[in-house]
């Protein structure tokens, strides 16, 4: 949900040697969403915009035309708040290829929540 997750995110697609990928993408106003787009362009074939939910989701029309600014050449779907149709076409078994959900906490939460996804701690406590 930041440049530095994105970073770690674009680590494993280059040393697992992917490009083109599906990505579920959608962002708050509060983060620098433009760097976010900038670092997974060369990565992403397929995006997929969707609205988190708060008040503080970046408009899809501007998402949409910064990843058009990226010059490559991408299939956008946008979904707006349309997280029952997302999650249809995510879980679609014609698809090839792994899809991909990064970007804001909201959004991600929300669909682990629909694919009934256990929660897993993002870290855990060290004992000295």
């Amino acid at each position: 949900h930041n440049p530095a997750g994105i970073r770690a995110f674009i680590d494993h697609l280059s040393r697992t040697n992917q490009r083109g990928i599906d990505l579920t993408f959608g962002v708050l106003d509060t983060k620098n969403w433009q760097e976010m787009i900038q670092l997974l362009a060369p990565f992403v074939g397929h995006w997929r915009v969707i609205l988190p939910e708060s008040e503080r989701a970046m408009p899809l029309e501007q998402v949409h035309k910064e990843i058009l600014l990226s010059g490559n050449e991408v299939k956008i779907s946008t979904y707006q708040n349309d997280y029952e149709r997302l999650v249809r076409e995510l879980l679609d078994p014609s698809l090839d290829g792994t899809r991909y959900v990064t970007g804001s906490m909201y959004m991600v939460g929300k669909i682990r929540n629909m694919l009934a996804l256990p929660w897993k701690p993002l870290w855990k406590k060290r004992s000295l």
